[in-house]
């Protein structure tokens, strides 16, 4: 997605953050990042399970009041279940990579096609890899580790 955002002008450009550094003036934090209201802004905020809920949902409230400040933003949230997301309309439950999803993630990332099947791979790495990040970062692996295929158990 970076070289993306580098080379297609209307690319959005993406910005990652873990929700611990959000324990500071939020709105701030995000000036100093949309800098060009020429542009479009991906930023997904990782880990809101992993900060107090205090946190969380000021972290929640100040991403809503970011949507309706900047209209080049695009804000995606993601943590376990939490109480503060139990009835907020925003919520969506991501499901589950089925087999042939999670496989042609990897295989993409990889850059191979139609390499690998499940009955290749340890069982623990079968079942992490239903979640999309997971099956990126598995795809990320083979490709880094020339294909090798990990053999750990978790």
């Amino acid at each position: 997605m970076l070289l993306r955002a580098e080379n297609e002008f209307d690319f959005p450009i993406p910005i990652s953050i873990n929700a611990a550094q959000l324990d500071i003036d939020v709105q701030k934090y995000l000036e100093k990042i949309v800098l060009d209201k020429s542009k479009r802004y991906w930023i997904i905020v990782d880990g809101m399970d992993e900060v107090s809920v205090s946190i969380a949902s000021n972290i929640l409230e100040n991403m809503r009041i970011a949507i309706e400040r900047w209209d080049n933003l695009c804000i995606i949230l993601t943590s376990r279940p939490l109480s503060i997301f139990a009835n907020i309309s925003e919520k969506i439950r991501m499901k589950g990579l089925n087999e042939d999803e999670a496989l042609e993630i990897v295989n993409f990332i990889n850059n191979q096609q139609k390499l690998y099947h499940f009955y290749n791979l340890p069982k623990d790495i079968e079942v992490v890899i239903q979640r999309p990040l997971f099956a990126i970062l598995l795809g990320l692996y083979l490709r880094k580790t020339n294909n090798i295929i990990p053999n750990t158990s978790g």
